[in-house]
């Protein structure tokens, strides 16, 4: 076990209070405590529980679904590290390895390491990368359950990539992930969110969206990829892609979620590839 004491805390406060990144004192009941000058820069942390300052939520992270920097600490007895999302003064989503120190008397010292923005969207296809869409997913999903809304999953893969790289290069490639990209994007309502969720494989979250609406959506994805076209040695070539689509059930979990819109897009494969399934 590796607690660290209150009094070497209190001790440690008017130097952690100089440091240029958010640290903070959470009590075992969520409460901050305490927070350095950066912190309250960051966040509204006046009286305030660290899931409702940090994230816009009214229970726990790890009650809503997302890892817990305090919960593992605490159970572990030692520090542990995540990547969290959090939601900044500004309204303004930032991506943060958290560091977790357990406190004897419970509770836990935390630290923000804001991570750059080059860890946030992937930069060929402008999409969320798969670890920061997890976040925001999550925490979406948790909301969607207590409104009692759906939520619906696209899940897109390029048929015969490998094929594609193989035959034009890698910088073809490349060009052609960056117009997908573009492709899905102009598809997606201002509401959805969508990453690179593998190599040539985009999942997108549509809140609030029933089965005909996401696959509407997929459809007319699944017709612009299909159009797209990049220069390569050998003139304009171009691949089709297969998508799924899959409307969760209600409370449904999001890792349940993204393994059914997954068999869906295996669906789409068998049938022949440059098409749309539903699971």
């Amino acid at each position: 076990m590796a607690y660290l004491s209150e009094k070497s805390l209190r001790d440690a406060l008017p130097l952690l209070d100089l440091l240029p990144e958010p640290v903070l004192w959470i009590g075992h009941d969520y409460r901050i405590l305490w927070s350095n000058v950066c912190a309250r820069g960051h966040y509204d942390v006046d009286s305030s529980f660290c899931y409702s300052s940090f994230h816009g939520l009214d229970r726990p992270c790890n009650e809503a679904g997302e890892p817990c920097p305090k919960a593992q600490a605490e159970s572990l007895g030692a520090p542990v590290s995540v990547i969290h999302a959090h939601l900044e003064r500004a309204l303004e989503p930032g991506l943060f390895r958290v560091v977790a120190l357990p406190l004897e008397a419970g509770g836990i010292l935390e630290m923000h390491l804001e991570l750059g923005p080059e860890l946030i969207r992937d930069d060929l296809t402008g999409l969320f990368r798969k670890e920061y869409w997890l976040e925001i997913a999550q925490r979406s999903q948790a909301l969607l359950e207590r409104l009692d809304l759906p939520f619906s999953l696209i899940m897109l893969d390029l048929d015969r990539f490998k094929d594609f790289n193989d035959a034009h290069g890698h910088l073809a490639g490349d060009d052609l992930l960056r117009g997908v990209g573009n492709e899905v994007r102009r598809a997606m309502r201002a509401s959805d969110t969508g990453c690179r969720f593998g190599g040539e494989e985009i999942l997108i979250l549509l809140p609030n969206s029933r089965t005909e609406a996401a696959r509407q959506v997929a459809e007319r994805i699944c017709r612009a990829v299909g159009e797209l076209a990049v220069e390569t040695d050998n003139g304009p070539q171009g691949v089709s892609a297969s998508l799924g689509a899959y409307t969760a059930l209600p409370h449904q979990p999001l890792a349940d979620a993204i393994h059914c819109v997954d068999k869906a897009l295996y669906r789409a494969k068998e049938a022949g590839r440059g098409q749309v399934a539903e699971f």
